[in-house]
């Protein structure tokens, strides 16, 4: 009888799944001014650009070249560190946009991007941009 009880309280605790911040940006997410957009899937692509012109994926083509654009990123800093990759076919060059992330909620986001190649190590108001996920 003691097994059961225990098997029957540590039951529920094993199917608990948890949340971790990799799968927390999966999903399409709108600028709060709803011009922009970023978009992570689970294969480690991602999306970006206005809502009528997106770019980035799997395979497109920028200034005749084929190239993906990809994420990676580090949950273990704070705020989350957060690369968008962007990758010659043809080469294998990368260029990086050093990103730094934060959840407000399960739905709302902030991220400050650097495309000069200076990771942000702090939010500052005139460059951040507040996301909401689409659902």
């Amino acid at each position: 009888m003691k097994k059961f009880l225990i098997l029957l309280i540590a039951i529920p605790f094993l199917s608990l799944t948890t949340i971790n911040d990799k799968d927390q940006f999966i999903g399409k997410w709108v600028d709060e001014k709803e011009k922009g957009f970023i978009e992570f899937d689970k294969e480690g692509y991602v999306m970006l650009g206005s809502l009528d012109d997106p770019y980035g994926g799997k395979d497109f083509v920028i200034n005749g070249k084929r190239v993906s654009m990809t994420y990676q990123i580090f949950e273990e800093t704070s705020p989350i560190q957060l690369d968008i990759i962007l990758t010659e076919f043809e080469s294998g060059k990368q260029k990086k946009m050093l990103c730094i992330a934060q959840f407000i909620n399960d739905n709302k986001m902030r991220l400050q991007i650097d495309v000069t190649g200076n990771r942000p190590t702090e939010f500052s108001e005139e460059k951040q941009v507040y996301f909401n996920r689409e659902l």
